[in-house]
Formats: C-alpha cells, structure tokens, sequence
C-alpha cells in the first residue's frame, strides 16, 4: 500500500511533506480510524484507489451490482456481469484520475468503445451509457465521503 497516495488525497498537503517522515507525518492508526467513519463502501473504494489494493476490486464490483440492482433508475437494465465489471473498473480509474475517457478517439491510446470492446459508439450510448452514469454518480460519492472523513479528522488546521 502507498502512503503517498493516501497523502494527496487532499490538495491541502503543505504540512505533510510528501516524502519526509517528520513529527507532522500522518500515520495509518489516523488514517484507518478516519476511513473507519466512512461507509464501508467507501472505506473499500479508498484502499482500492488510492492504496492500490486491487485484491479489493471484486468486493467493490459486489456492492455496486447489488446498488444497481436495487436502484429504482438501473433495476430493469440487462447489463452482463463481465461489461459490469469492466464499466466498474472504467469508472474507478476515471474518478481516480478525476478526467472522463472519450467515448471514441481514433486518435488517443484510449476510449470507451475500446476498453469495453464495443462495435460502435451507438451500442455504449443505446445499452451502457445509463448504468456507467449511475456508477460513475456513485463513486463520485464514494470518493467525496472519503475526503470528507479525512478532511474531519487528520487534515483540520
């Protein structure tokens, strides 16, 4: 697990030093019991994005279907299970990075239709655009209740 990345968590890291270990350094007790104050959920979506821990991705993947299944906007969407995972992992690396993909970029070294290894751009908007909107609405969330738990408790002035 990276402590850098959970350091820069917050655009407010004067005080930590990136790199240094001083007396002001935050250590994992404090971290663990702020993303203790979070929902499990989003404790889970911040080992895996900002430590790294990828093991965790299935658990992730588990919770997001069983909030899709149970999201009056998603219930009658017919999404396979390997599309959901990959519009998972898709939407966690975006808010991560905090950027969107294109949809298609001829050009670029990445976009939608290729990762999810669609024919067109049509067949994202007609059967995936509506479940990726609600994923990528959700870890939204996820990754502002994470700032917000971090934000209570280690990073105040």
């Amino acid at each position: 697990m990276s402590r850098e990345r959970l350091k820069l968590l917050t655009p407010k890291s004067a005080p930590l030093e990136r790199g240094s270990f001083s007396s002001q350094d935050i250590t994992w007790e404090e971290l663990a019991g702020a993303l203790s104050k979070a929902s499990p959920t989003a404790n889970l979506f911040a080992r895996i994005c900002y430590a790294g821990d990828r093991r965790l991705m299935r658990r992730l993947e588990g919770r997001l279907l069983f909030d899709a299944i149970n999201h009056r906007d998603t219930q009658d969407l017919i999404v396979r299970v390997g599309t959901l995972r990959a519009l998972v992992r898709l939407s966690v690396v975006e808010v991560a990075v905090g950027r969107q993909f294109p949809v298609t970029d001829k050009d670029g070294p990445l976009d939608k239709v290729r990762l999810l290894k669609l024919s067109n751009s049509r067949a994202f908007y007609r059967k995936y655009a509506s479940m990726y909107s609600f994923l990528r609405d959700r870890l939204s969330r996820l990754d502002e209740e994470v700032g917000r738990a971090l934000s209570r408790d280690i990073f105040v002035t």
